[in-house]
């Protein structure tokens, strides 16, 4: 009590009436109630955290990694043994004292599913993948499809959450874009408008992300290329016979536009509208300039420090021509490293579970302020 009057007066107030100082007792306490839970969330992330990668360890070492106090680190982790997240393994081998408890964190207490949905060579397909707390895949199958639709989607999830009843989240990568719970555009006709994420998130009760296949792939690659930390890098999806695109991540940050739509580089049509110049992507005096005009507008607007180009409507050689056209018309400073890869479906599979994995978080983590 007395410190919600030291609040209070702190503030210059008075009390008008009774109700005024209830109204002030129960924001205060409000207040405080917010900030002990976020506080225990943010410590609890760190923990959590901290096993993920990791794996084994004692209370000691959990609290010198994090930073926390032994204290909290062992409050913390009773709960975590109390759910199952966390068990206790041998203790560790004396060295003179007593021996520490050791503790793992359970590799099957969060499981994951994700959905890569492609479309290449006139060939539809979906990708199933189950991951565990470690990002390990436990079950990945393809299945084709004449069409898909949503039905197909549900079907496969229905059949993996059946069969792995601990997943916690649920991601579905598709050639295109989701923006507010729909998709926008796609390559996949039959899913533009269908409200993806949305239905999924109703009917399964998890958090449910329905991503664009180029972003996936420009995250799992600078995951996996840890000389580009907090620099800039495109990726650049030319696809056979399909639309052209981009994954653009700027110092570190994956970029997704407003309205989700950032990269969406076959826009760039030099006032040929989108769809006619579909047949167009066929011919590779296009394909050259297209790709050459949306190369040199992602270099002059974000100047990266890397770009890849990929994809089953690119060779080596027409990479290497475009690559050319680009520096040739470019001043050397802005130049950026150069690269050629046919196939990144490793790096969508990267990209993928770790944002899947990133979602079975609370989403509440300490942030460095920079001024």
């Amino acid at each position: 009590m007395i410190e919600v009057l030291l609040y209070y007066f702190q503030l210059g107030g008075k009390f008008d009436t009774i109700t005024d100082y209830r109204l002030l007792i129960m924001k205060k306490a409000k207040r405080i109630i917010n900030n002990t839970t976020i506080v225990k969330e943010t410590n609890t992330e760190l923990v959590r955290s901290c096993f993920r990668k990791i794996r084994i360890a004692t209370r000691n070492e959990i609290a010198d990694s994090t930073g926390l106090s032994i204290a909290t680190c062992g409050n913390i982790m009773k709960d975590m043994l109390r759910s199952g997240e966390i068990f206790e393994r041998e203790l560790q081998a004396s060295s003179g004292g007593r021996p520490a408890h050791r503790y793992e964190y359970s590799e099957n207490y969060i499981q994951i599913a994700c959905l890569c949905i492609f479309y290449e060579s006139n060939i539809k397909s979906i990708k199933s993948i189950v991951a565990n707390s470690f990002g390990e895949i436990i079950s990945e199958q393809t299945s084709e499809f004449d069409s898909i639709s949503q039905d197909n989607i549900e079907s496969i999830l229905d059949s993996l959450i059946q069969s792995y009843p601990n997943i916690k989240a649920i991601t579905v990568s598709i050639p295109g874009k989701s923006y507010n719970g729909t998709v926008h555009v796609c390559d996949i006709d039959e899913l533009v408008g269908v409200e993806l994420e949305k239905s999924l998130s109703l009917k399964y009760d998890l958090k449910v992300s329905v991503e664009g296949l180029t972003e996936l792939i420009a995250l799992g690659y600078y995951k996996a290329t840890p000389q580009l930390d907090n620099k800039s890098l495109a990726i650049v999806l030319a696809p056979k016979n399909m639309y052209i695109g981009s994954g653009i991540i700027i110092n570190g940050q994956l970029v997704r536009g407003d309205q989700s739509m950032a990269g969406e580089i076959s826009f760039i049509s030099s006032g040929t509208k989108r769809e006619e110049t579909l047949t167009d992507l066929s011919k590779d005096e296009f394909l050259i300039s297209a790709l050459t005009t949306s190369l040199t507008a992602i270099i002059s607007i974000i100047n990266p420090s890397k770009i890849v180009l990929t994809g089953t409507g690119l060779t080596a050689e027409l990479s290497d021509v475009i690559i050319h056209k680009c520096q040739s018309s470019i001043p050397e400073v802005l130049a950026p490293d150069f690269e050629f890869i046919s196939d990144m479906e490793d790096f969508l599979i990267n990209g993928i579970i770790n944002i899947t994995l990133a979602n079975t978080t609370s989403g509440i983590s300490i942030v460095k302020k920079i001024i």
